[in-house]
């Protein structure tokens, strides 16, 4: 009995293929479209790997930056070094630079003068993310009630909820850093078309519905008896639609088309 309870208590354990879906969380998934289609798990799977090698490429060459930055500038790094170790600013700045910032800001226009557009530039870029912040918090309340019903639309459960979230971070990570990577450019063509796709979908479905129609319409026609007229010049019989007057009219005198 206490054996079956231990069973009972040991999660399932996942398959490979479905720890891997797990990662797929910004794939773009089609209306019908799911992972069990092996086309669009090994799709998926490119596409995690291509992200994970472009996230690689682009920290080694932040990286590269960083270093090539340390290098021509080894007091710079430092003062990183002292902040990393949990120096206090101000304490940290003193250390890597010693007197000369004091001495420049003092003694030398040209610094002082670099200085106090470095001050009005973080004034500037502070306003600017104060009002971002302001924009965030008012739109937050604006538009929360639109994200509810978006949901309950969609029928969204959390996981899937948890995925659309993650979705949409990711690709306004890539937008903010300018990461214009191809899938990136697709998701974004994707959006701007959707509409005309979608109105030239509806068409062309109005289409073959008229098309359709006219097939059954054409084929009922077809099957409309034919009596050809030889020895006994017999009349044929009309492939206009006619009405069941019109035929027994016809068994009394010869079409219309004969006179």
């Amino acid at each position: 009995m206490a054996e079956e309870e231990k069973k009972e208590n040991v999660p399932e354990q996942k398959t490979k293929r479905q720890l891997w879906i797990e990662k797929f969380t910004d794939y773009p998934l089609e209306e019908g479209q799911t992972f069990d289609d092996d086309e669009i798990f090994f799709s998926a799977l490119d596409k995690y790997d291509e992200d994970r090698t472009n996230r690689i490429n682009s920290f080694e060459e932040s990286n590269k930056r960083l270093t090539d930055a340390f290098i021509n500038n080894p007091k710079a790094a430092m003062l990183l070094s002292s902040l990393a170790d949990g120096s206090d600013v101000l304490t940290a700045i003193a250390e890597s630079f010693g007197p000369d910032i004091k001495d420049a800001l003092e003694n030398d226009p040209e610094a002082r003068k670099k200085y106090d557009e470095g001050i009005q530039a973080y004034q500037k870029n502070k306003s600017e993310l104060e009002e971002i912040e302001r924009k965030q918090e008012e739109n937050a309340q604006k538009f929360s009630k639109v994200i509810e019903d978006f949901i309950v639309e969609k029928e969204m459960d959390e996981s899937t909820q948890s995925q659309f979230k993650e979705y949409i971070s990711n690709l306004l990570d890539s937008l903010v850093t300018w990461e214009f990577s191809k899938d990136v450019l697709e998701r974004l063509w994707r959006g701007m078309t959707y509409d005309d796709a979608t109105e030239e979908a509806e068409i062309r479905g109005r289409n073959a519905k008229i098309e359709l129609e006219k097939k059954r319409a054409n084929e009922a026609t077809d099957k409309t008896p034919m009596i050809e007229q030889g020895a006994n010049d017999m009349p044929s019989v009309s492939r206009e639609k006619i009405s069941v007057w019109d035929i027994n009219d016809n068994r009394k005198r010869s079409s219309i088309w004969d006179k």
